[in-house]
Parts: C-alpha cells; structure tokens; sequence
C-alpha cells in the first residue's frame, strides 16, 4: 500500500539570516591577500538549488580539476543540510548541479582533499558526533563513505591540512566549546590528539574555523569565526608559528587578509567562510559566504516557497521568541 509522503515544512521570519556564496579575485600584496569582489556576486544562491526547496547555501570549497571550477558546499533545507554541487569554466558564472551527498543527520562545511591522487571530502557531521571521510568513487557527483575518521564529540567544522610530512586537523567541539588539534602520518587513519589540545577553550569567538587553512608566504595562516557581536559576524585570521607532534603556537595577526571590501548588499550583515583555489599556481580566486537579514516572512513547504503577510510573520517571530524564552 502506498503511503503519502508529508512535505518538510518550514519557516523564514523577519531577521532570518540569509546566506549566500561570492567570488573574489585574489591578489598577494606584501605578504597580505587582497580581494576584489566579482561584479556577478553572490554567483549562488537559495533559489539557485533546483532539487530541494533550499533555505540558504554557505560553507564553499572550490577545487580546480580538468579545466572546471568544482564547487562544493552546504544547502540548508527547513530542518538540516546538504552538500551541494556546482561548476564553472571561468570561476565567475557558475551552474548548479545537484545534491551529491545527503545523510539522514546535517551536514555542512565539505572540505575537499587531494590525497595520492584520488578525491576525498570532509563534510561536518556533528549531528552524528563523528569526522567522516568520504571518497569520490566517480568525481565529481559520486561519493562514498570510506572512514570514520573521530568519533565521540560534536565535531564542528573540522579542518585539515598537511605540513611538515604530517596531517593536522583543527576542530572544535561546541559542548565543550574547545578547538582541538589531532594529526597523522595519514589523512585515512591513526589519528591521535595532540598533547597541547585542546589548544582553545571557552572563547568560541576565536575557536571555530572559518575554511581552509591557507599557505601564503611560507607562513600557515588559520581562519576563524569572529562570533563577537553575533554568529557569522566575519572573520579573524591567525598565524600559525609552531607547530609539531608537541607543541602548537600562534598568533593573531588580522592584517594578513585585507576584508575591508567585502561590505556588499549581499554580504552587508556578515561573513563566516573563505576557501581559496589556485588554477595552476596562476589564477587565484577565493570563495565567500556572507548573510543579509531577511526582511519578508515565508513558508517552506515542501518544493514550494510561499510569501507571509507581514502581520503574519510579525505573529510567528513573537510566537518564536516565547517558545525560546520559556
């Protein structure tokens, strides 16, 4: 017997913040990286997603492969997210694709990884307290599952990188609110904690990650969160000066990054995420979510996006606010 499926249902109110994903030019200038904003931006949006009813896309990662930009990142539903695919031939007009990995718990922040030739993504998955490992069985729309990396903490946002001929990763951990460092000789398995972590503790202003760590200049530069005045606010960036199998050390330095031009209409309210990708050690372009506040008041109801009367989502937002104090 069949049974009739009920759609997902859900809300956006009044100061909703709405994410959305930008491109930049990047340019290294005495040891700093300055951004110039594409004309195009945002290049993706919600209403981009053509396979589900998207409430916002955030967290890209970009991966330069036979000649096309491949854009990973999250598209967040009513209740969780996604990984979403997109390309481009030039790396400013991009064409979504579809979903390419969906589990039954959120996911978000797809960090993709080149490792002895073969595809490999990191997708946070907190819900599921645990580092997953995916691995591209047909790059890039097919994905499997090829390793429990950690388990057994709300691991958010986990970011890693190789150096010094050893794997790292950078991750926090909200319920505890700590940023913890774990490496290896290999990004597949025998992962261990660092004897330093955790490395950060209760200030989740400076903890979370904001992308990948970046390479400039022979110095590692680690981005975060600043969560300061709200979630998403933008983002600091910190030298990383030491670090081996028993120490770890660095040092805030916000002038590696110039931010300073990404205030646009689209990004006006805030940002939490940059990845960078170079074609060919040439071309460099980064990768930029930023957030509005929406303004108008919808109902998500399965594939369908439906306006509100603004008395109505007035209504809702108050309704909101009792059921969060109580």
């Amino acid at each position: 017997m069949l049974k009739n499926k009920i759609p997902t249902l859900g809300f956006i109110l009044p100061g909703t913040p709405i994410w959305s994903i930008g491109i930049f030019d990047v340019i290294n200038n005495n040891n700093s990286l300055h951004l110039i904003p594409n004309k195009n931006n945002p290049v993706l949006k919600a209403e981009d997603i053509k396979d589900m009813k998207a409430r916002y896309v955030a967290d890209p990662f970009i991966l330069f492969e036979q000649d096309t930009y491949f854009m990973f990142f999250e598209i967040y539903g009513t209740k969780m997210g996604c990984i979403g695919l997109a390309t481009s031939k030039n790396g400013y007009e991009w064409e979504y694709k579809k979903i390419v990995i969906n589990e039954r718990f959120h996911l978000s922040y797809p960090q993709i990884i080149k490792y002895r030739d073969e595809v490999y993504m990191v997708p946070e998955s907190s819900a599921d307290n645990s580092v997953r490992l995916y691995k591209a069985n047909s790059f890039p729309s097919e994905w499997q599952l090829n390793k429990i990396l950690l388990q057994g903490h709300d691991f958010t946002d986990p970011t890693i990188f190789y150096y010094n001929s050893k794997w790292w990763m950078l991750v926090t951990t909200n319920k505890d609110s700590e940023l913890r460092l774990y490496y290896s000789n290999s990004l597949i398995e025998n992962w261990r904690e660092h004897p330093q972590s955790p490395i950060g503790k209760d200030n989740m202003q400076n903890l979370r990650s904001a992308g990948s760590v970046i390479f400039l200049n022979n110095r590692l530069v680690r981005l975060t969160q600043d969560c300061s005045d709200s979630y998403g606010k933008s983002i600091k960036t910190f030298e990383i000066t030491n670090i081996d199998e028993k120490i770890y050390e660095e040092i805030e330095r916000n002038h590696l990054i110039s931010l300073n031009t990404m205030q646009e209409k689209w990004n006006r309210d805030g940002i939490h995420h940059l990845s960078l990708c170079k074609q060919n050690n040439e071309k460099c372009i980064a990768c930029i979510d930023g957030k509005i506040s929406s303004t108008s008041s919808f109902i998500l109801l399965g594939s369908h996006k439906i306006k509100l009367p603004n008395k109505v989502g007035t209504l809702l937002k108050f309704i909101q606010s009792l059921i969060s104090s109580s």
